[in-house]
């Protein structure tokens, strides 16, 4: 194959899937990186000699970040891998991703590169190429400029600061990492979402009261000018509402949870609490969800999946006399002071009832859907909400 690529004119011979471990097929053996004898009985150094004196440059593919459930590495070290005690792990072509914040998982991760591929004249190629330190240092020199410190853990950060940010994109992570964090005593905003379930979410709270930490999580749309002003009551009564934004679905996410909480939020933050019931209509270009809420009043939230519908966030309020638009997304420098004044004061904006029936809402449009479109009300899905807390707190007893 070697010799026909350079025939063709081809620079460079990469040596794909299947040098290393057992690894016959897709199923097994990823993160086991030791050169499979009987298949390389040269080793890597002897076909990249070949393919040299070819006149070809030598690759190597690797994916380092990924782990396959059946392989040596997965069976002495199943917690490397990225999962949650909340479901069973998601795997995408018969593979789960390690933890890259595992420093742990680091230092097997070098001691490859180091062990393995420095000793060899290849270029190292995959679908998530191993960022090294070299590479890194640049970045992370850039940052310290800055005042910035780079650690390694949660644990090793909390020594270092007064209030944290919890970044993570996953919110199936934030109960684990928001937990080390209330432990300290700390002040903490958690970025959206707060959790991926409603039983994720309540639990944060409730480790959050036992601990005695306040927190807030929000999405920016909440705190534009002109929703904030809504919210204020300078308009006037809002009796009804419909917002829109974004969705794109996450597989390990439910529905709206990841990315569609960005119109949920700007419907409750002009609507404020009191919804009841709600009833979902699908369709493959997106979704509308009605909620029913106390005083005879609707609110409605509309998702659209693009490029199937527009990427536009934003809405109507409707008063007793007139419709106003709602402020929609204005970028992230209204959420940033109202983390730095909760920082500061210690006071969260948002309570948390308001919070918890945003993600029962979502809990409950989701249920809808299961039923083909039928209304379930607020109640049923915080009842079924809580069930999950419930299993989730079992591992944090006092």
């Amino acid at each position: 194959i070697a010799k026909a690529a350079r025939e063709l004119g081809a620079e460079m011979f990469v040596l794909d899937d299947g040098w290393f471990g057992k690894r016959n097929n897709d199923k097994c053996s990823l993160g086991d990186w030791y050169i499979n004898k009987k298949k390389l009985p040269s080793g890597i150094d002897g076909i990249a000699k070949k393919v040299n004196d070819l006149g070809l440059m030598f690759g190597l593919w690797v994916e380092p970040e990924m782990v396959s459930p059946d392989s040596d590495l997965y069976r002495a070290h199943p917690d490397w891998a990225i999962q949650t005690d909340v479901y069973e792990p998601t795997q995408g072509r018969n593979q789960l991703v390690l933890d890259l914040t595992n420093p742990h998982v680091r230092e097997y991760l070098t001691q490859f590169r180091d062990n393995v591929l420095a000793h060899y004249d290849c270029m190292t190629v995959g679908e998530a190429p191993m960022i090294t330190p070299e590479k890194a240092l640049p970045y992370i020199e850039e940052i310290q400029k800055y005042g910035v410190k780079i650690t390694g853990s949660i644990d090793e950060l909390l020594g270092s600061v007064d209030c944290v940010f919890l970044e993570t994109n996953d919110g199936n992570l934030h109960l684990e990492q928001a937990v080390q964090v209330f432990k300290s005593g700390k002040k903490i905003y958690i970025d959206k979402p707060l959790g991926a379930t409603l039983g994720q979410a309540i639990a944060i709270y409730e480790m959050a009261e036992r601990y005695g930490v306040t927190f807030f999580s929000s999405s920016a749309t909440r705190f534009s000018e002109q929703n904030a002003r809504i919210r204020a009551g300078e308009f006037g009564k809002v009796v009804g509402a419909d917002c829109y934004s974004p969705h794109y679905p996450e597989p390990s996410h439910p529905d709206f949870g990841y990315y569609g909480l960005h119109g949920v939020e700007e419907l409750f933050t002009v609507m404020g609490t009191g919804c009841r019931s709600v009833q979902r209509v699908h369709n493959d270009a997106g979704d509308v969800v009605v909620g029913r809420w106390d005083g005879n009043r609707t609110g409605t939230f509309r998702c659209f999946n693009p490029p199937k519908g527009p990427y536009a966030y934003g809405g109507s309020a409707f008063l007793q006399d007139r419709v106003i638009p709602t402020g929609g997304y204005t970028g992230y420098e209204c959420l940033l002071k109202a983390i730095l004044d909760f920082f500061d004061t210690g006071v969260c904006p948002i309570a948390k009832e308001e919070t918890l029936e945003m993600f029962t809402f979502m809990k409950a449009s989701n249920m809808s859907l299961e039923k083909g479109g039928r209304e379930v009300s607020m109640q049923k899905a915080w009842k079924a909400g809580v069930k999950d807390a419930r299993k989730l707190l079992k591992k944090y007893r006092f």
